[in-house]
């Protein structure tokens, strides 16, 4: 609640241009801060600590109970288009990292933050269809699996090349614009089917609480240190924002029916 009122304070529209944001350019001196260089670290360390758990119980379990197929194939386009909003509008930083490397590592922090999210949780969807329920599931899901490691892989060496020549022109920045977008939208869509799923089997099943506590609740941390250090754009802190919020209330409503049935097998 504390950083969703920051979010609206920083980013009202008094204080913004336009709703198109424009790519990070020269370096913020405040994300260098050590205090917000700590966050920084802490945030992309505890990215990597919440979702490795998340992988390591879907393999050690054999099975993707109680997770949503739908949305971890959802999740993946979505965090897809993330990552491309957050590479095109931090390109022009990467581009400037010989001169001030220590500076520019700080400022890419919330970079490698979205990355490692991004690229650490895409096996999930492969773990959900490696074990299905039904052979015929099976087979589904591995094509879909196929195909979205293509259009991820196309996708993103098509936004590498054009960042690479580009000077952050108006075609760029536009799509840039609408993948933030997106991926606030999308942050909705995709977690809507494990919300459903989770109320209807009334427990976590194989979902991670490690995962969900540290990525939904720690996020906010993440989304302090994109507005007050290295002060991201809107579009990349509206689609963390909407991310951490349904992630809460998904481990929450699963929080709360574990609680329940425990309290019910002790009585």
């Amino acid at each position: 609640q504390v950083a969703f009122v920051c979010f609206l304070i920083f980013y009202s529209p008094a204080g913004m241009s336009a709703w198109i944001d424009d790519c990070k350019t020269g370096f913020e001196k405040s994300a260098g801060e050590p205090a917000f260089v700590v966050v920084g670290v802490v945030v992309v360390l505890g990215c990597v600590a919440a979702i490795v758990p998340a992988n390591v119980k879907m393999v050690r379990m054999r099975s993707a109970e109680g997770v949503s197929a739908s949305t971890r194939l959802i999740l993946n386009l979505q965090q897809t288009v993330y990552a491309w909003n957050v590479l095109v509008l931090k390109f022009p930083q990467l581009k400037e990292c010989g001169g001030q490397f220590g500076l520019c590592q700080a400022n890419l922090l919330s970079f490698y933050q979205v990355l490692v999210g991004w690229l650490f949780q895409v096996p999930l969807f492969y773990w959900c269809a490696l074990y299905a329920e039904t052979p015929a599931k099976k087979a589904e899901r591995m094509k879909l699996w196929n195909g979205q490691v293509l259009f991820m892989g196309i996708g993103t060496a098509v936004v590498v090349a054009w960042s690479l020549i580009s000077t952050c022109d108006e075609g760029i920045k536009i799509i840039a614009n609408v993948c933030g977008y997106l991926a606030a939208l999308g942050n909705v869509v995709c977690y809507a089917p494990q919300l459903r799923l989770s109320c209807s089997s009334k427990g976590a099943g194989s979902i991670s609480y490690t995962q969900y506590i540290v990525m939904g609740f720690g996020g906010f941390l993440n989304t302090f240190f994109q507005i007050f250090g290295s002060k991201e754009r809107l579009t990349t802190v509206l689609a963390a924002l909407v991310g951490n919020l349904m992630q809460c209330i998904i481990i929450s409503v699963c929080a709360y029916h574990d609680c329940c049935a425990r309290r019910r097998r002790g009585a």
